[in-house]
């Protein structure tokens, strides 16, 4: 999503970001430039997501990495949790990956791109026929992020087993309505980071199931308000999961 230039994207009051709040993000690259995603990037993205969870106490059900921006769901587990902190030290040193490979000489290579262990030799072949299409030459100049991420906070009702595992469904499907693969388990750049469980991804029932059993023994894990602690409960913080 651009934004006109010197203007910034409207955001909620602080604590709308903060404890157990849970928000679909979206980072696009200055000038919806390609040539960044591939394995390697991929990877890196992933190590970046892990340390941003821990840091912040998070759980990510399902991200996408598209040619020229990306989308993540985080779901906060602790009181001292904040979203804002942990995305400003996602995208620092996702702008920093970017100038090092950059630096590398590391532009659009189609074929180390669109390699995945799970896909076939017909259907590789197909993801790097379309992504191929939507590549550009590298830049002059590093890739950069547009200067402020889109947030979507979800509500109440979002917020249900359901319905949000549908809202993760949608993320997840979107190099099948952009038509670079026909099954989205053919794309390569997806999936989801719980400390832990490396294996989880987004399209497995079971996965979810194990999903929901980490996220209701995280949450629960912290401890309870001290006395001198005093309660605040925001909108939708307090919202019904398992229902």
């Amino acid at each position: 999503m651009a934004f006109p230039f010197g203007e910034h994207l409207p955001r909620l009051a602080r604590h709308h970001y903060q404890a157990h709040a849970v928000i679909h993000w979206q980072c696009a690259v200055e000038g919806r430039a390609t040539g960044w995603l591939g394995e390697v990037f991929h990877a890196r993205f992933r190590e970046l997501l892990l340390h941003a969870a821990i840091r912040e106490s998070l759980l990510c059900p399902v991200y996408c990495l598209m040619p020229d921006h990306f989308h993540v769901i985080w779901m906060g587990l602790r009181r001292d949790t904040d979203q804002r902190n942990g995305m400003k030290f996602l995208r620092e040193f996702i702008n920093q990956e970017f100038e090092c490979s950059w630096n590398r000489g590391n532009g659009c290579n189609p074929g180390d791109c669109c390699r995945s262990q799970e896909t076939s030799a017909e259907s590789t072949n197909q993801v790097l026929k379309r992504y191929s299409s939507q590549c550009k030459r590298p830049p002059m100049k590093p890739w950069r992020l547009q200067k402020q991420a889109y947030d979507r906070i979800l509500r109440p009702e979002e917020r249900r087993r359901g319905a949000f595992q549908a809202n993760c469904d949608y993320i997840r499907l979107n190099p099948v309505r952009a038509r670079f693969v026909t099954r989205d388990e053919h794309w390569p750049f997806g999936g989801s980071v719980v400390p832990g469980y490396p294996d989880l991804h987004p399209a497995s029932q079971e996965s979810w199931e194990i999903f929901w059993r980490v996220y209701v023994e995280r949450r629960g894990a912290e401890p309870p308000m001290s006395s001198d602690e005093k309660p605040q409960l925001f909108e939708g913080q307090g919202a019904p999961w398992l229902c």
